[in-house]
Order: C-alpha cells, then structure tokens, then sequence
C-alpha cells in the first residue's frame, strides 16, 4: 500500500460510518410507517394510501433538513483534512484532496433516497428487526475495517539521534518559560500534550531554594508551533540543550516527566557529550525511554484521517477531559482549571498541527538503540513511578533504574501518570531531598538503592 493508501482506505471507512447512521434513520422512519399503517387499518379506507408529497411534508422534511445539515457537517470536516495534514508532495497533496472531494459528496446524495420514499399500504412497513440486522451487518464492517486498516503510523523519517549530539543554532526558535527563585537552576520539562502549566504545584516550593525554569516544549503552551516535520525528542532535547548553553546554565539539574522525561534523557546525554559538568542531576518521572506499546489514545492519534478527524472534529474540553481521565489514577481530582487551561491552549493557531506531528514522531525509530548511551550517564538520577500508571507502565521504570549506573529508583502507589498534578504532596519530599543531595556525590550513592513508600 502506497503511502495515500491507508487514509484513502479509512476514508472510505468513514463513509461507512455515515451509511451506519442513516440505517439508524431508516429504523425510525420505519416505525413512523408503522404507525401510518395502524391509522389506514383504524381510520382509513384499506386502499387508500399516503402519497409522497403528504409523507414528505409532514413527517420527511424535518428529518431530510436535519440529515442534511449533519452529513453537511460531516463533508465539511472531510474536506478540511487534506488542509491540516500538510503533505509537502503536491502530488500526494493533491491525490488526497481529490478523494476527499469525492467522498465528501457522497454523503449528500444518500439523502436522495427520502425525496423518493414509495406510497405507505397497509403491510408495506419496514421490518425493524430486519433493518436492525443490516445495521448490525453495517456496524461490524466498519469495525473490521478500522481493525485491519486504522492502526498507528508513526513517522519513519525522523533524522537518527546522531545528527543531534553537536550544538547548532540551525532553524533555532525561542521556548517560552517560567522562571521563579534564585540558586543552582532547575528546569522542569512537561509530559505528552501538556505545559510548563504542568508544574504549577512544584515550581514555588523548589523556588525556595533553586532558580525554577519550567519550558514549553517546541509546538506546545506558548512557544512557538512552526508547521514543520522536526517535533522528535531528538530535535526538542536540541532546542533544550541550546537554551542551556544560551542562558549559561551551570551546575543545573534537569527533571522530565513523561515525553518530556525522553527529552531530558536525550539532552542529558547530549549535554554529557558536549558539555560535560554543567549538569548535577537528572530526574525521571514516569518517562519513555524504550519502545514499548502505544497508549490507546496515541494509537488513535497516530492512525491517518482518523487522528486529525477526531483532533479537528471534537471539543477541546471534551479531548483533554478524556486525556486527563488517563493520566490520573483518581478522576475526582482532575480540576476543571486545569482542563481549560489545556483546552485553551489546544485552541492556539497550530497547536493541534504540532500535537499530531509530535504523536507520529513520539517514539523514533533508533530508540532501543539511543538507549544505549543510558549506561554511560553517570550524573545522580531519581527516577519516580507510579505503580499504577497505564501510559507507561512500571517495567519501563525498573529498566532504566538497572541500566542507569546511578540512579535512584522510588515506586509510588495510589497516583496515576503525572505525580507532579494529581498529588504534588507525594513527590516534593522526594525531590527536594534528592537536588540537595545530588549537590554531595557521596551522599547520593550511600542511598539505598531502591525506595517503595
């Protein structure tokens, strides 16, 4: 399958799916002839019947206007996918554009069928129970489908983490940050769809003692969203370094969570490499760092048309309500602020564009062998997990406490994903112990090897 095929593929799923609803139409406009059957046998001659212009005014226009109006709606967010999926090929771009046309019409010739509905007689109803089978028929085709052909397709071409180890200002944007405090710098790199919002709980407490920088990553709160094809852990842990090594950053120590935990290992390392002293210590929260097997939500994010269908299409509180009901361990604790200040800034001008590049580039294809070079960090490390998580889950945890030399391994129960959200009170006497003894090497080391509160 060329590489259009598979979005042509799930394209004309979704015309399946528009086929599904309008048999749910089908059932009520059956029942409705039902009804007109019963009112002829009680009240009407037998041979009389109902001609189409009195169906049709009566009972067809109201439900031909609405389906109207919602396969309108469909057609429209189909023709707005070949708009944001920005394929730099013309061609490719413009065999994508065609079929979306195509399809985008289809939809608003099915509603021809209710200008041309037969005469009601008596014995002439729709079989419910037969038009509930086509449905179910209808239903699991669609569903075989997105089986075999709506999986994940992340990107393959990302440039390999060598490319990335010196520094250079190529293309080089400025992050947005918050910075609080005064004393040796502590940046704080934010998870998956997230901000430097993320770390609203920590920042002041960690203030007290260190200068706090929490960034935005490339494509994310308020730094910039270039529509390009460089949002790779690689290229964010670049961006992360050079801000480093712009501000003249020293003795700092660096703590990721999630996504962001894979930036701060890649630019960890890259630090290592190039500017060996300048970094004290690392913390790991939750972090990817091998391949593994994609959340459910990455996986639907990661599918073409699929992902941007659904990116575009539904609410913003409704998308980040749903990603935060996976990320916490107890939904009674998602704040609502937290779930309009994410929203918002998905709502930014490229924001979603950035989101779903990001989530095709999440995992590169030369992780397992970039994870090679853990073994030779030898900075103090804390890593902190939840025994709970589901994104990432605890093994990812355990193998990185083995192949990072001096690392610190703590395993926390009853949080979900982000610790630094759902309870900051877990993870703050953790952290501040660890940055204070991060700064006496020996101190470090004297620690035990593995903590489970």
């Amino acid at each position: 399958m060329d590489k259009l095929g598979l979005p042509i593929v799930l394209l004309a799923a979704l015309w399946g799916a528009v086929n599904t609803t309008l048999s749910f139409f089908q059932i009520i406009n059956a029942r409705r002839d039902m009804m007109f059957e019963l009112i002829d046998k009680c009240g009407y001659c037998p041979e009389q019947t109902l001609g189409p212009v009195e169906i049709y005014l009566t009972n067809l226009l109201p439900l031909t206007v609405g389906n109207i109006i919602f396969l309108s709606l469909i057609s429209y967010v189909i023709l707005s996918i070949p708009r944001h999926m920005c394929i730099e090929n013309d061609d490719e771009a413009k065999r994508l554009k065609t079929a979306c046309n195509i399809i985008a019409i289809l939809p608003i010739f099915r509603c021809s069928r209710f200008f041309c509905r037969r005469p009601i007689r008596p014995g002439n109803a729709y079989s419910c129970f037969n038009m509930k089978n086509i449905c179910l028929l209808k239903l699991l085709l669609l569903l075989t489908i997105l089986t075999l052909s709506g999986c994940a397709v992340l990107d393959k071409n990302v440039p390999n983490w060598t490319q990335y180890r010196n520094p250079d200002k190529t293309q080089e944007l400025q992050l947005a940050f918050q910075s609080a405090g005064t004393g040796d710098p502590v940046i704080l790199i934010h998870g998956f769809g997230a901000s430097g919002y993320s770390w609203r709980h920590i920042m002041e407490p960690l203030a007290q003692n260190n200068r706090v920088i929490a960034i935005d990553l490339k494509g994310f709160g308020d730094s910039p969203k270039p529509r390009d094809n460089a949002y790779s852990v690689y290229e964010q842990a670049r961006l992360i370094r050079n801000f480093i090594l712009e501000n003249d950053l020293k003795n700092l120590h660096i703590v990721g969570h999630s996504y962001g935990g894979g930036v701060a290992l890649a630019a960890s390392i890259y630090l290592a490499e190039s500017n060996p002293g300048l970094q004290k210590s690392l913390v790991l929260i939750d972090s990817i760092a091998y391949p593994q097997e994609l959340p459910g939500f990455v996986k639907i994010l990661a599918t073409p048309v699929l992902g941007p269908l659904l990116t575009y299409a539904l609410p913003n509180t409704l998308q980040v309500k749903n990603l935060l009901q996976k990320v916490y361990f107890n939904d009674d604790l998602i704040p609502q602020d937290a779930i309009e200040h994410y929203a918002a800034n998905l709502g930014k001008p490229h924001a979603k564009y950035a989101l779903l590049t990001t989530v095709r580039q999440i995992l590169p294809e030369d992780l397992q062998t970039f994870s090679d070079n853990y073994a030779s960090l030898t900075i103090p490390s804390l890593i902190i997990w939840s025994r709970e998580d589901e994104i990432v889950p605890l093994a990812v945890g355990k193998r990185l406490h083995e192949n990072l030399p001096n690392s610190k391994l703590v395993i926390m129960s009853g949080v979900g994903h982000a610790v630094q959200e759902e309870k900051p009170s877990l993870l703050l006497p953790h952290l501040r112990h660890f940055l204070e003894a991060a700064s006496n090497r020996n101190q470090f080391m004297n620690d035990d090897r593995a903590t489970n509160p």
